[in-house]
């Protein structure tokens, strides 16, 4: 018997050894598997982090595009207001040329009335000349006789 027991009891190990050894290997492909679904959602947290970087940057050009977009609305209301003064400049610089034209045939008109009112001038101040010379002429010879 006791061969019989003995027997019952290596059959009993030998038992027990392959359980352990299935166990283990169903430990060691549970593991695996754990191993793999751990470096998959290691790989996925990568790409949720390289998706969130993706975002960040989106959303930094976005706003980096809407301060652009704000910069040339503000550089075409300066455009527009700079043409409107740019036009309003040669409307003032054509009124000033007109005012000067205007002014220089006035003074030039003024010079040739001047000119003109000095000759005359000139004329009856030498007939009066002559005048009062004759005056005096005559007077003298009155005074004579």
């Amino acid at each position: 018997m006791a061969k019989e027991e003995l027997e019952e009891v290596r059959r009993e190990m030998e038992n027990k050894k392959a359980m352990y050894a299935d166990r283990v290997g169903q430990l060691e492909a549970s593991l695996t598997q754990k191993e793999m679904h751990s470096s998959q959602l290691i790989d996925e947290h990568a790409k949720l982090g390289e998706v969130a970087a993706k975002d960040a940057e989106i959303l930094e050009l976005r706003r980096q595009n809407e301060i652009m977009t704000l910069e040339r609305d503000l550089s075409r209301g300066e455009l527009a207001s700079n043409q409107a003064l740019l036009r309003s400049t040669q409307k003032e610089v054509t009124a000033l040329y007109v005012a000067k034209a205007g002014t220089d045939e006035d003074a030039s008109s003024y010079k040739r009335d001047t000119v003109t009112a000095n000759a005359r001038a000139k004329e009856i101040s030498e007939k009066a000349e002559q005048k009062l010379a004759r005056a005096i002429a005559y007077a003298h010879l009155r005074a004579r006789r």
